[in-house]
């Protein structure tokens, strides 16, 4: 396994109007991922935790990762 490789990346936008969004570039696959990112993102941000959405950020520039082309 030493040989895999992977980047992961996780980009936030504010809504003026509404709650903050996270795009992560991994999925969640029960490990808490989505939860550790809106817990991060809100503490960073003073901002309230359930305000914080956690999305997947879609399949294409500039989320993919270049390892896996």
């Amino acid at each position: 396994i030493s040989s895999l490789k992977t980047r992961s990346s996780a980009s936030v936008r504010i809504n003026r109007d509404g709650p903050v969004e996270v795009l992560s570039s991994v999925q969640d696959i029960a490990t808490g991922t989505k939860t550790i990112l809106a817990q991060v993102v809100a503490d960073e941000l003073d901002a309230a935790w359930e305000t914080v959405q956690v999305k997947m950020a879609p399949a294409a520039e500039p989320f993919k990762d270049p390892v896996h082309e």
